[in-house]
């Protein structure tokens, strides 16, 4: 066994030369998968990172699957009215019907996805799920419409699982894995990353500047909005934490969105977010060790490991006393730096959350 801090280099050079290997193959083709790859390696790095820890016959369906979450997820915020945003949205409904029925339309990103629902290895394994697909897209188009009032805490667990569940239920598909209790340790720890990812987009939604562009290493907050500056944007500022947890500490959104981490009582619903999602990372890990000694069936690994960037920012954000202003939070979002790497690393080899 290396070391720590030797563990810790090797999987942070990991983590470049994934970046690196991504960009060169991008650069050097204009295939549909060297097109979701490059999506992929500029606005989820997390997911990149997580492809190397699945079969390489299926890192370029993964990358696929995580492409078209990408286009289908930046729609609200890449079009100008709602209308148009549900119209895209329908773009992409209808496209996966057509895909799965063998017509898929001539975009980069549906033709790599075709390479994956037609793929006789995953096809032999039970094939991908159409409906997971489908359950994507009316989530994000349901939440076109959402009111500007913060959601409910089971608003929030169910866009969570028709989102960021139905991701790792597709990952699911794409190994070959299927069983009840395996389902229901992906859907808690889906909802855990689609809270963790409530939490660190919640600076974007409540109007501090945020791009897709991924941050760098050692940048600071002054020059995060200098490389922000007049790109996206929310269209309506919102406080997206459970309306539950504002209510019982009373914080007041106008104070949120000029005050920042320090609006009264936001630390305290944000520890209460955060927690809820822990509870959810809890419940995944004891299932793991009732039904499976602790330790994920082989075939799980690469899912699993699609599950730690959830894990690695809730840890980040409790050392940073619940503040989601904290400028240093994007970089662990977006997986910079060593952290994330080494993390992944260590689940990839134990098989362990």
């Amino acid at each position: 066994m290396i070391g720590a801090t030797a563990g810790r280099r090797a999987a942070q050079a990991a983590g470049r030369e994934t970046v690196g290997l991504a960009k060169r193959n991008a650069s050097s083709s204009s295939s549909p998968a060297a097109s979701t790859l490059q999506l992929v390696a500029s606005v989820d790095r997390p997911s990149l990172l997580a492809s190397r820890f699945f079969p390489k016959p299926l890192q370029a369906h993964y990358l696929a699957i995580r492409a078209f979450n990408i286009e289908v997820s930046r729609v609200a915020e890449s079009v100008d009215n709602e209308l148009m945003a549900r119209i895209r949205v329908a773009w992409w409904r209808d496209a996966i019907k057509s895909t799965f029925q063998g017509k898929a339309p001539r975009h980069p990103t549906m033709l790599a996805l075709a390479d994956a629902i037609h793929d006789p290895v995953v096809q032999r394994n039970g094939g991908l799920v159409e409906d997971h697909f489908l359950r994507i897209c009316d989530a994000r188009e349901n939440d076109l419409g959402a009111p500007l009032a913060p959601p409910s805490l089971e608003q929030v667990e169910s866009y969570a699982e028709a989102t960021s569940s139905r991701l790792f239920y597709l990952s699911l598909n794409l190994v070959g894995v299927s069983s009840p209790t395996l389902d229901e340790i992906f859907s808690h720890l889906g909802k855990a990353s689609g809270i963790a990812l409530l939490l660190s987009a919640m600076p974007f939604h409540a109007g501090v500047i945020r791009t897709t562009e991924q941050p760098q290493e050692n940048e600071t907050a002054e020059q995060q909005k200098r490389r922000a500056k007049g790109v996206l944007r929310p269209k309506k500022r919102r406080v997206v934490l459970p309306s539950e947890y504002l209510h019982a500490h009373n914080v007041v959104e106008e104070q949120v969105f000029r005050e920042g981490s320090h609006a009264k009582g936001l630390k305290d619903a944000v520890f209460d977010t955060a927690t809820r999602a822990n509870d959810y990372l809890i419940t995944a890990r004891t299932l793991l060790r009732d039904e499976f000694k602790g330790r994920i069936p082989p075939a799980a690994i690469g899912p699993l490991v699609a599950a730690v960037p959830a894990r690695t920012f809730l840890e980040e954000l409790q050392r940073k006393d619940f503040d989601v202003f904290d400028p240093s939070l994007p970089l662990v979002a977006s997986g910079r730096g060593w952290r994330l790497p080494w993390n992944m690393w260590k689940v990839g080899l134990r098989g362990k959350l």
